[in-house]
């Protein structure tokens, strides 16, 4: 990774927009031990973007580094996508790339060279031709009679109402479809919000979109009433937490209404954005998750507002030029409870995310001949970097240790490690 013109071009950018210490930052620590075990386990998968299925993929690259970011050592997984290895003497930090035509990613994690990393998944379109998908019509003309001041949203998409609707879904061969969720959002204030979800198994024709769907109490959806001290909100989002990933998804700017479907889901979400734009070429973000356990209570969402201090900390990595090729950074303090620091690069076909704890330092990981030769015909066209969190103690080693839990579940329904989420990051157009 050539972090040095990267970095050279961020503090350009910074030095350009100024910064300032904000007073908002918190003083966090964390417990940065790693797992004792003396193995390194993992398995690999493709998956189609299609449907739900994984595909064992042996081809994956693990590249083990020494300290200072040299190769120590490279390995595939067995046929079966499975590594389970003993922990590589002398490394440090690993890493493993994905290559799928033009297409490479890297995911590096510092500091850890041992216990488990998880189910890791790679979405690969080229498998989409596995998934069975059927053509359904579905007939909105009855419910557009039934509610004729609410808008229809199939699977958080606005669909229009005045013709048929012709959709594809698709499934795991020998599986069910997924249930299809569909909720009806008032045109005027203070009506009510519907939500349901639509069991397509065993249909045949068109299927009938009308009012039997939504008149149960368990389809009454609640408006939250969200409330923050930041006036700079930019967009909130809702959804349903199940073991079929997120349902009853909705986006909008935060002068819209929100709302979530308690009756039909028992984990309801509301994800709060800030944005802010210091130059054209450089953008910060925060962004806040949290549990709704009480929809009729108000919903009090507060944001990081740590920007200035990010600015900082992003800045300092230049004390790490002059000839020294490993760079001290520090994200501590910087918000509260918080486990990872993460920096990646990316643009036309280039993906290279890199996780760590929140103090340490990034070496200038180096790659084997063949994978530089593609880094160095790739165009990077952004940098991020910031940190992340869930408000849960233990550090990078609990993080860790949750993420490979949750991604070796057989649904995608998330632990309660998850539930609250906080970050800020800055965006650089290079």
């Amino acid at each position: 990774m050539n972090k040095e013109i990267y970095i050279a071009l961020m503090v350009s950018v910074l030095a350009a927009c100024g910064g300032q210490e904000n007073a908002n930052s918190n003083q966090n620590s964390e417990n940065q031990d790693q797992p004792t075990t003396t193995r390194l386990t993992a398995e690999f998968v493709r998956k189609p973007s299609k449907c739900e299925l994984n595909v064992p993929d042996p081809d994956i690259r693990i590249i083990a580094h020494a300290a200072d970011g040299t190769v120590n050592g490279i390995y595939k997984p067995d046929s079966n996508g499975k590594l389970d290895i003993a922990t590589p003497a002398g490394a440090s930090h690993i890493s493993y790339v994905f290559i799928n035509g033009s297409e490479i990613r890297l995911d590096t994690r510092l500091g850890q060279v041992s216990g488990d990393l998880g189910r890791i998944e790679h979405l690969d379109a080229n498998l989409d031709s596995m998934c069975q998908c059927e053509s359904f019509r579905l007939d909105p003309a009855e419910l557009a009679a039934d509610y004729p001041y609410h808008d229809l949203y199939l699977q958080g998409r606005k669909v229009a109402t005045t013709s048929a609707i012709e959709q594809t879904f698709c499934k795991a061969p020998g599986k069910g479809y997924p249930l299809v969720d569909l909720w009806l959002k008032p045109r005027i204030n203070n009506d009510q919000a519907y939500g349901a979800l639509l069991d397509i198994n065993g249909t045949q024709g068109t299927v009938i979109l009308n009012q039997t769907l939504f008149n149960q109490p368990i389809n009454l959806g609640v408006q939250l009433e969200l409330i923050s001290d930041q006036a700079d909100i930019s967009a909130y989002s809702t959804f349903a937490n199940t073991a079929q990933g997120r349902l009853h998804y909705m986006t909008d700017s935060r002068f819209s209404k929100f709302y979530v479907f308690p009756g039909l889901h028992d984990e309801n979400f509301v994800h709060a954005h800030r944005d802010i734009y210091f130059a054209d070429n450089l953008r910060y973000g925060a962004t806040r998750r949290q549990r709704v356990f009480a929809p009729e209570e108000e919903q009090n969402i507060e944001v990081a507002q740590n920007e200035y201090a990010l600015q900082d900390a992003v800045t300092e990595l230049q004390q790490g030029f002059g000839g020294n090729s490993a760079i001290n950074y520090d994200f501590s303090h910087i918000g509260k409870d918080r486990a990872v620091m993460m920096m990646s690069v990316w643009g036309n076909d280039i993906y290279w995310n890199v996780l760590g704890p929140l103090t340490g330092t990034l070496p200038d990981l180096q790659m084997p001949a063949d994978i530089e030769a593609i880094l160095d015909s790739k165009e990077v066209i952004y940098l991020d970097i910031g940190s992340y969190g869930y408000m849960m103690p233990g550090g990078f080693a609990a993080w860790s240790k949750a993420i490979a839990e949750d991604s070796r579940r057989n649904d995608e329904l998330r632990q309660a490690y998850f539930d609250n989420y906080d970050a800020e990051y800055l965006e650089f157009r290079l």
